[in-house]
């Protein structure tokens, strides 16, 4: 380890214990030995974010836990560290996807518009929401609509086949081992870690895997192998971010949220040998 990444590794730990609290930059450049400028670039390349948006993502955990627990947002965001209310609104939506009400509410005023289609795995539920697809999952076609609720408790359902088929005839091909023509516009709501995993997870091509180790070292956490498995766990979207393609350093399979006979399926699919 250079005497830089030392320094970034002192950053962040100073961080994580110190989140609920202000931060200078030169204070904290200070304390581990490096110029302002120096840190802030040095940090920005090892996790992908500044100092300032590494704490924020932290509280926005905090956050989280507090909103869970049934405390109101001004309580949840005082405690996590946030300063105002603004800066709940403005600071951990952008981590959460999703402002601190809605989450607290369960995606409470969301209007999420889905189908169900058949493919050669069975049923296929595509999910979206006036800025894109949020949800494909795969189960059985009639707990399908259940699945959704219980992913997005909060939100309005609409079932609405005509204006989803163009999405689900891509998706099927998908879960059929093709390639996706077009880009598949997403919104995929998850903390800012969780979306740093799903876009490298979308990175690795049609037919490779990559271990949880691999991506973890891709998006400058390599010590984070099981916050990415649980982050691959927490996937809305199958076969559009390609969790699947996600394997144990040994080569295992390891796990997969909808069943390790479909994950096999989808790589056997997905390899050379097997498509048609």
């Amino acid at each position: 380890m250079t005497d830089g990444q030392r320094a970034v590794s002192e950053a962040a730990a100073y961080i994580e214990a110190h989140a609920d609290e202000p931060i200078a930059l030169a204070s904290l450049a200070a304390l581990v030995g490096l110029s302002p400028s120096h840190l802030q670039r040095e940090f920005t390349v090892t996790f992908g974010r500044s100092p300032k948006r590494y704490q924020t993502a932290i509280r926005a955990e905090a956050l989280k836990r507090g909103l869970r627990d049934g405390a109101t947002v001004s309580e949840a965001g005082y405690r996590a560290g946030f300063g105002s209310t603004r800066g709940v609104y403005e600071g951990a939506a952008r981590e959460i996807g999703m402002s601190p009400a809605q989450y607290r509410k369960g995606g409470t005023g969301l209007e999420i518009r889905y189908t169900v289609v058949d493919s050669v795995l069975g049923g296929v539920l595509v999910g979206r929401t006036e800025k894109g697809v949020c949800a494909v999952l795969l189960d059985d076609p009639a707990r399908l609509p259940a699945d959704l609720a219980a992913e997005f408790p909060g939100a309005s359902l609409v079932r609405d086949d005509d204006a989803l088929r163009p999405w689900a005839t891509t998706i099927v091909e998908a879960v059929a081992g093709h390639a996706i023509g077009a880009p598949v516009p997403l919104d995929l709501r998850g903390t800012d870690f969780q979306r740093r995993v799903w876009a490298e997870l979308q990175r690795v091509p049609l037919g490779e895997t990559a271990s949880y180790a691999e991506i973890a070292a891709r998006i400058g956490r390599p010590t984070a192998t099981r916050a990415v498995a649980r982050a691959c766990a927490t996937n809305h979207a199958a076969v559009i971010v390609p969790c699947h393609r996600v394997v144990r350093t040994d080569g295992g399979l390891g796990g997969y949220k909808w069943g390790i006979e479909r994950k096999r399926a989808l790589l056997d699919s997905e390899h050379p040998a097997g498509r048609a």
